[in-house]
């Protein structure tokens, strides 16, 4: 049972971190909105990954109190021992991935806000306020 679970979590796992490859090369191609149509399906995954995650735990905590020693080593077998690795592989993949995708985004958000602001500055007053500053270009003639 515990592998079952396990395979189950790695697919939807490897799941994610194609949708993540994905976005991180349509933030790069500039396709945001391609990357804003997958988040729904990320975050539906991301909490079915928590649920089996949950279950999973669970599974394991029940098999090692039913075990006669108690011990988690003699819970699992090789092939568990192998999904495990592959689970936190696969963890530690898209944990990466994501820390790219998220230094690109705050990069690419940067880039945006420093233009908008040369565009149309503004001055802040002091409470967390902005208020635009008349634009030497932007000028109406009358």
């Amino acid at each position: 049972m515990i592998a079952r679970e396990l395979e189950i979590a790695n697919e939807t796992l490897e799941k994610l971190i194609e949708i993540t490859k994905s976005d991180l090369t349509s933030i790069k191609e500039a396709k945001h909105d391609e990357i804003f149509s997958r988040i729904k399906n990320k975050e539906e995954l991301a909490a079915s990954f928590e649920a089996q995650k949950t279950l999973l735990d669970q599974t394991i905590a029940k098999a090692i109190e039913t075990a006669p020693n108690g011990d988690f080593a003699s819970v699992i077998s090789e092939n568990e021992r192998a999904l495990l690795k592959k689970l936190r592989d696969s963890l530690l993949n898209l944990r990466n991935l994501n820390k790219r995708f998220a230094s690109l985004a705050l990069t690419i958000g940067e880039f945006y806000n420093s233009l908008l602001n040369a565009v149309l500055p503004s001055e802040s007053n002091g409470y967390g306020a902005t208020k635009l500053s008349p634009a030497g270009f932007l000028q109406i003639r009358g």
